[in-house]
């Protein structure tokens, strides 16, 4: 993931990438979530420390590829196998034991750590 130049809204100053990481969201009207996660990229200001999260770009035909699968998908286990393929084994285990997801998530990371298993 390259990282990409940011300049601070308040200052003016090069904001520099403090950490790469996964953004929890609630309310995707796509699948239908109780939450979604999304790769992000946490930016700061070294002078005022302003920070702000920015998704990483990604190819249009990727990021196309993807919708499309979504939208064609009409089981939802299907549909979070998608959502949770790039998940490690950590976080697809959190997904099984946690309380706050949906039995099609939990479905579906156990599929997928099933798979990665073979």
């Amino acid at each position: 993931m390259a990282e990409e130049k940011k300049t601070c809204p308040f200052c003016g100053a090069e904001m520099a990438l403090h950490y790469t990481g996964w953004l929890a969201m609630r309310g995707n009207k796509v699948v239908q979530l109780t939450e979604d996660f999304m790769e992000a990229q946490l930016y700061l200001c070294p002078n005022c420390r302003f920070m702000a999260w920015f998704k990483p770009l990604t190819s249009v035909e990727e990021f196309e590829q993807e919708q499309q699968a979504l939208e064609d998908t009409k089981d939802p286990v299907k549909k979070f196998e998608i959502l949770f393929r790039d998940y490690s084994e950590k976080k697809l285990q959190k997904v099984i034991e946690g309380r706050d997801y949906l039995p099609e998530a939990k479905k579906a990371a156990q599929n997928l750590l099933r798979r990665k298993g073979e």
